[in-house]
């Protein structure tokens, strides 16, 4: 195939009468081949107001965010914009602000048309009882999807005392909708006691999974929300699928369009003998919840075993089949080595 030509430095930024700098990051790609990505006026990233956001689609290159006018409401400053995602629609999903408690900071969503915030400090929660004071910026996960939805966690300054309360919520054009957090009504009936800081995932499908602790419940469970029932995928600490050890924890997973999560964390099978901690690929939906790698397995080509999973995340696609990558010892030639392996 050819290779295309999508922005170079010196070269005349379309609908302006600026050209491109040296300063590129690294650009976002989806399944119709268009591709975001940022640049700044200059060639020093991380000035305020230097930021351009860009989207491309092989024949035309279109500014959506110029750093240097963008101020969202209520505020004259102007400051470092950071690129999160492009949607399946060219939408991109973008941060402003200084992302540290009491300071403004916000997540915003833009195509060519327009700019709609999304979720900013100070903002008010559903119910009136309290303004987010902090965001959990997206770190991996889809947390916008194409039909404009936006799912994060925030810490919430409840008005009154002040106390600080955790919570899950969902922004579609930037209306709010609390889905996780305490005393809210969860799976079967029971209330969460709490949510946890994970950043949640949500897919096309409209469905947000995020990890909540029910009341009488595990300690953790990943959860799913669909805009109106909830679906638990698995509790932590429940005995793994082997039988013979407990799927510790959940620290990030990946979530597909038909709500199906997977992650990587350790079976124990004696919590107080570090030896027995053993690398671990999972997936559950529901209804069923598999191990199909772990740590001292044979490789799959019959030489050697499994010893270690090099990926924090495993790629999940809506088939169900996973990618990681995976270390090998004791192979035939005596050799360490690495592979990367597709689980059906």
């Amino acid at each position: 195939g050819s290779t295309d030509v999508i922005a170079l430095s010196g070269q005349a930024i379309p609908g302006t009468s600026s050209t491109f700098s040296k300063g590129f990051s690294d650009p976002l790609l989806n399944n119709h081949g268009q591709i975001g990505f940022d640049n700044t006026h200059s060639n020093n990233p991380g000035v305020p107001g230097g930021d351009r956001l860009f989207l491309a689609d092989g024949q035309n290159t279109y500014e959506f965010v110029d750093g240097a006018q963008f101020t969202p409401v209520g505020t004259s400053v102007q400051s470092v914009l950071g690129l999160k995602q492009l949607t399946s629609n060219g939408e991109l999903l973008f941060n402003w602000g200084t992302n540290v408690q009491g300071q403004d900071y916000g997540f915003f969503s833009a195509d060519q048309n327009s700019i709609v915030q999304l979720v900013r400090y100070g903002q008010a929660v559903p119910g009136g009882t309290g303004t987010v004071f902090s965001i959990n910026g997206p770190n991996g996960n889809q947390e916008y999807n194409s039909n404009g939805q936006f799912v994060f966690f925030a810490q919430v300054k409840q008005i009154g005392g002040g106390n600080i309360i955790g919570g899950i919520f969902r922004s579609a054009g930037g209306s709010l909708t609390q889905i996780g957090g305490p005393g809210m009504i969860g799976p079967d009936g029971i209330a969460m006691s709490s949510v946890q800081g994970i950043t949640p995932a949500i897919n096309e499908s409209g469905q947000a999974a995020f990890l909540g602790t029910l009341v009488g419940g595990a300690v953790e469970s990943l959860l799913v929300n669909d805009g109106t029932t909830y679906t638990k995928l698995v509790d932590v600490k429940l005995t793994s699928p082997r039988g013979d050890g407990v799927m510790f924890g959940i620290s990030d997973f990946a979530l597909n369009n038909v709500g199906q999560a997977a992650w990587i964390t350790f079976d124990v099978a004696d919590p107080n003998d570090q030896n027995t901690y053993r690398n671990a690929l999972f997936r559950a939906d529901g209804s069923s919840f598999v191990e199909p790698i772990r740590d001292g397995d044979p490789a799959p080509d019959g030489s050697g075993t499994i010893d270690g999973i090099g990926v924090t995340k495993p790629l999940l696609n809506n088939a169900g089949a996973l990618a990681v990558i995976c270390h090998i010892t004791g192979t035939s030639g005596g050799v360490t080595g690495r592979g990367i392996f597709l689980v059906g």
